[in-house]
């Protein structure tokens, strides 16, 4: 199991963490192991992003083939928040669904592309501001991923913090 340490002790879970099995122990690390939601659900830290792609749908979109960014929040960044605003969020599926579009970007894009880009607009239709200030590379306030996990239909990466989209 890979793990990298990205800034102040937080743990970015790489490919290996988020593929289940032997069989997938022996895949290359950039190599497509099925689409964003497959992988996704596959995943032993994003159970709960699983969970909600699902409930709202979006887990068929992310299954589609278009091409799609996806910042991933892990159970880490859910659990972050208090309890009930996270039952409040998994009860209310306008809201889980308009919070989750803020996650995906139309497109697959490379983290090259990423630390040269200021801003990115969403699926929600707001945007998300990307900064790599002193080597770190974020969206919005959330520690992101430097390398992608790269997947048959676009590009995941994980995040420490859910996104919330300005009112």
């Amino acid at each position: 199991m890979k793990i990298g340490i990205l800034g102040a002790g937080l743990v970015v879970l790489t490919l290996n963490i988020l593929a289940l099995g032997a069989s997938h122990a022996q895949t290359s690390p950039l190599a497509p192991t099925g689409n964003i939601a497959q992988i996704i659900s596959k995943g032993i830290h994003f159970k709960k992003l699983s969970a909600a792609l699902k409930l709202t749908g979006l887990d068929k979109t992310l299954s589609g083939k278009g091409f799609y960014t996806l910042f991933a929040p892990s159970d880490a960044a859910f659990n972050k928040l208090p309890k009930a605003t996270l039952n409040e969020l998994l009860g209310n599926k306008t809201l889980l669904t308009k919070i989750l579009l803020y996650h995906v970007v139309p497109g697959k894009l490379s983290s090259e592309d990423l630390i040269k880009t200021k801003t990115i607009k969403t699926a929600e239709g707001t945007t998300v501001q990307i900064s790599n200030l002193k080597n770190v590379l974020r969206v919005n306030k959330s520690r992101m991923a430097r390398s992608g996990v790269e997947a048959s239909n676009g590009e995941i990466y994980v995040i420490s913090l859910l996104l919330v989209p300005k009112k």
